[in-house]
């Protein structure tokens, strides 16, 4: 009778742990194929953009930008990331943030500038070059 019970209780912790599985593998899977923001903090500085619907003028407008500043951008450390309504394939969309716009993000994960328009492109390296890191980093560069 013994022997029975603990056939049993193997076999009902075996279906538990077969049904956890089948509920969290799907999150755990998400998870290996996106990652967050903060993965990037101490590494790169971030212009992250979010739209509602793929616009094509804002692309072609951010594309430009990025043409234009290769330079700028490389030497500033920037990783651009770009959303369309929160979503993209490789990034969670920080909740926090919540709408549309251009964020600057630091290397220490906060946001140093945040606008609706995308004037703030035009902006960002004279909003980095203030940053006290960014400062050292000039120094190092000329030395």
């Amino acid at each position: 009778m013994e022997f029975k019970s603990i056939r049993l209780e193997k076999a009902i912790l075996n279906s538990l742990i077969s049904i956890l599985m089948l509920i969290f593998l799907p999150i755990r899977l998400e998870g290996v194929t996106k990652s967050y923001i903060s993965s990037l903090e101490w590494e790169k500085r971030i212009v992250l953009f979010n739209i509602r619907e793929k616009d094509n003028r804002v692309f072609e407008r951010i594309e430009s930008w990025v043409n234009a500043n290769k330079c700028q951008i490389e030497e500033r450390n920037i990783e651009i990331i770009p959303f369309i309504s929160g979503e993209n394939h490789q990034y969670f969309f920080p909740i926090h943030l919540r709408s549309t716009g251009v964020w600057l993000i630091g290397y220490d994960g906060e946001v140093k500038a945040y606008s609706k328009s995308f004037e703030l492109l035009e902006q960002i390296a004279d909003l980095i070059d203030v940053m006290p890191i960014r400062k050292i980093e000039r120094h190092q560069d000329k030395s």
